[in-house]
C-alpha cells in the first residue's frame, strides 16, 4: 500500500440512493482530461487520445435513452480492444476475478486503472462515474467493483473522507447482496486509509480480516493485496518475522504476474534491509533487475538495489546501480520515480564514503523534487545537503525463526547468475 500523492482538487461526489452510485463530479471527460493535463503538466502519452474517446461514449451511454445505451457501450468496448488485446484483458481478468461475476465492460474497467495509474485521475473518475450508471446490465458485485476502484481514485487524490464513504456504500452492498468478495474491497479500502492516517493497528486489523476471507474464498487477486497489507503492518512494527512469511505469500500469489512479482520483490527487499540482511535485500532487488519491467519498476529496485550492495559492502555491484539510474533518468519514466531512485545513489555513495559524488546526487534530486512538487523527496535530500540527516549506521542481523529463514533459503534460489550490462525498461503500458 504506496503513500498517496500530494492533494489534488476535489473528486468527491453525494451518493445516488437509486442506482448505487455517487452523482458524477466534473463535466464532460474532456474537460476532465484538461483539468489533468494541467495538473501534470502536458499530456500523459500516446494513448491520451483513446482514453477521451473511451471516457466520451461512456458518458453519452449513461445519459442515453435505454435503447441507444447498449450500442454506445459496445463502442466503447470495442474501442478499448483496439488498445488492450484480447489475450492481456483475458489474463487480467482471470487473474482479478477468476469465473465469477464476470461482465463484458471489463476492458473499461481495466483501462480506468491505467488511467488512473497514470495519474489522470479527474478522467478515471469520470469514467467510472459514466461506467456505473451507464451498464444497466451489471449485478450488484459488477457494479461494485466499478464503486471500489472510484473509491481508490479518490484516495489517490488525497480525498480520504470521500474515499471512506465510498468504501462504506461498496461495505453495505456487500452485506445487502451477501457478496465476500465486495466486502474484502471495502476492508482492504478502509486499511488503506487507516495506514495513510498512521493508524497501523487499524490497518493490520482490516488487511488480516481480508485476508481471512479471501483465502478461504479462494479470491486469489484479494489476498494478495490483503496480505500485501499485513506485511505492511508487521514491518512498521518491526515484526520482521511476520513481515517476511507474510511477503513470501505476496509473491506466491504474484507469480505468473510480472508487475506483481516485482512489487513483491521489492518489498521484500525493504524488509530485509531494514532487518539487517542486506546481502540477501539485494538478491531480492538483483531479481526484480534483471526482468523486463515497465520504467517505474525498476527504478525503485535500483535504488534498492544500490543501498543494499552498498551496505553489503558489494561497490561493484552498487556501482552497476547507480550507473544503470543515471542513465535512465532522463527518459520518460515518472519523475517521482527518478527523483527517489537518484536519492537513493547518494544514500548508497554516503555509505561507501564517496562523499562528493552523493552531494551531487542529492543535489538533482533536490532539483527534480522542487521542479515537480515532491516535497517529502525535497525534505530528505535538502536534510543530507544540509549534513542533518546522518548517515544511517549499519543494522546487525536480525535472528529468524526457523520458518523465515526457510523464506530467506527459497528467495536466494531467485538469485540471478548475472545481472545485465544494461536494463532495458519495457514499453509503457496501455
Amino acid at each position: 500500500m504506496a503513500t498517496p500523492p500530494p492533494r489534488r482538487p476535489t473528486l468527491s461526489g453525494t451518493p445516488l440512493a437509486t442506482d448505487n452510485t455517487f452523482a458524477p463530479t466534473f463535466g464532460s471527460p474532456l474537460a476532465a482530461y484538461r483539468g489533468d493535463a494541467a495538473a501534470h503538466a502536458g499530456p500523459f502519452g500516446q494513448h491520451d487520445g483513446l482514453w477521451i474517446n473511451v471516457a466520451t461514449f461512456v458518458d453519452h451511454a449513461a445519459s442515453a435513452d435505454p435503447p441507444h445505451k447498449s450500442a454506445l457501450l459496445h463502442n466503447a468496448i470495442e474501442l478499448t480492444r483496439n488498445a488492450i488485446d484480447d489475450e492481456t484483458v483475458s489474463a487480467a481478468g482471470e487473474r482479478e476475478w477468476g469465473n465469477r461475476d464476470r461482465c463484458s465492460c471489463e476492458p473499461i474497467i481495466l483501462l480506468a486503472k491505467v488511467i488512473a495509474d497514470a495519474g489522470a485521475l479527474r478522467l478515471a473518475g469520470t469514467l467510472l462515474d459514466a461506467l456505473a450508471r451507464a451498464d444497466s446490465s451489471l449485478n450488484d458485485v459488477q457494479r461494485g467493483r466499478i464503486l471500489a476502484q472510484r473509491a481508490r481514485v479518490a484516495w489517490l487524490a488525497g480525498e480520504i473522507e470521500d474515499a471512506r464513504s465510498r468504501y462504506a456504500f461498496v461495505e453495505s452492498l456487500g452485506r445487502r447482496s451477501r457478496s465476500p468478495e465486495l466486502r474484502v474491497r471495502a476492508w482492504i479500502g478502509f486499511g488503506a486509509l487507516a495506514q495513510m492516517r498512521g493508524n497501523l493497528p487499524a490497518m493490520r486489523t482490516f488487511a488480516r480480516r481480508a485476508a481471512r476471507v479471501a483465502d478461504r474464498e479462494q479470491m486469489s487477486a484479494l489476498s494478495r493485496t490483503a496480505h500485501h497489507g499485513v506485511l505492511v503492518a508487521a514491518a512498521a512494527n518491526q515484526n520482521f518475522d511476520e513481515a517476511l512469511v507474510e511477503g513470501w505469500k505476496v509473491y506466491r500469489l504474484s507469480v505468473g504476474n510480472p508487475v506483481d512479482e516485482a512489487a513483491a520483490l521489492q518489498t521484500i527487499g525493504q524488509v530485509l534491509l531494514s532487518s539487517g540482511h542486506a546481502d540477501v535485500a539485494a538478491i531480492a532487488f538483483g531479481a526484480v533487475c534483471t526482468r523486463p519491467l515497465p520504467a517505474r519498476i525498476l527504478f525503485p529496485a535500483l535504488g534498492g538495489l544500490a543501498i543494499a550492495s552498498a551496505s553489503a559492502g558489494n561497490e561493484a555491484t552498487m556501482e552497476w546501480a547507480v550507473a544503470e539510474i543515471r542513465g535512465m533518468r532522463r527518459t520518460a519514466a515518472p519523475r517521482y520515480a527518478v527523483a527517489a531512485a537518484i536519492l537513493e545513489c547518494a544514500r548508497a555513495l554516503e555509505i561507501v564514503g564517496r562523499q562528493a559524488e552523493a552531494m551531487a546526487s542529492a543535489g538533482e534530486s533536490l532539483a527534480l523534487a522542487k521542479r515537480y512538487g515532491f516535497h517529502e523527496i525535497e525534505l530528505r535530500a535538502e536534510a543530507m545537503l544540509k549534513a542533518t540527516a546522518k548517515p544511517e549506521p549499519s543494522i546487525a542481523p536480525r535472528t529468524l525463526t526457523r520458518r523465515t529463514a526457510s523464506v530467506l533459503r527459497e528467495l536466494s534460489s531467485l538469485e540471478p547468475r548475472r545481472l545485465p550490462d544494461h536494463v532495458r525498461p519495457t514499453a509503457v503500458e496501455v
